[in-house]
């Protein structure tokens, strides 16, 4: 984790609680969801397709960068791992996409306000977790 990370997660969740009070004490019907990204990533068959191709990716390059090293060239080597981190990367902002907007439908079906990490949240009742029916979605 980057050292930045924790004190922004704690401020957002300042925020959050603050958000929560406000709109508890003014009686609005704020709705909000929670979800849990890593399960997500882990159960759905999308998530672990994409890992499956980030691993397969990973041998690939490590099996060619092993024997660039043998061959003395450092300069293949290092593109070899930007080419696995380009790649990585771009499969890890497709998934994301690709769950943001699910969670984004299933928000708008309940009627949620807004849909947060788990991990940002200090409680949250189960019934508030749509993380199965996210998983479900990615199917």
């Amino acid at each position: 984790m980057k050292p930045w990370f924790y004190p922004v997660l704690a401020i957002l969740g300042v925020i959050l609680l603050a958000m929560v009070l406000v709109f508890t004490i003014t009686g609005s019907n704020f709705r909000i969801g929670v979800v849990d990204p890593g399960k997500i990533i882990s159960e759905s068959k999308l998530g672990k397709s994409y890992a499956e191709e980030v691993n397969a990716k990973r041998t690939e390059i490590l099996t060619k960068a092993k024997k660039a090293e043998e061959e003395k060239d450092q300069a293949e080597v290092t593109k070899l791992i930007k080419e696995f981190e380009k790649f990585a990367q771009e499969k890890q902002d497709d998934f994301a996409k690709k769950m943001n907007n699910k969670i984004a439908e299933i928000a708008k079906k309940k009627r949620l306000k807004a849909v947060f990490p788990e991990n940002v949240v200090n409680y949250a009742n189960k019934t508030v977790d749509i993380t199965d029916e996210v998983i479900k979605a990615l199917e």
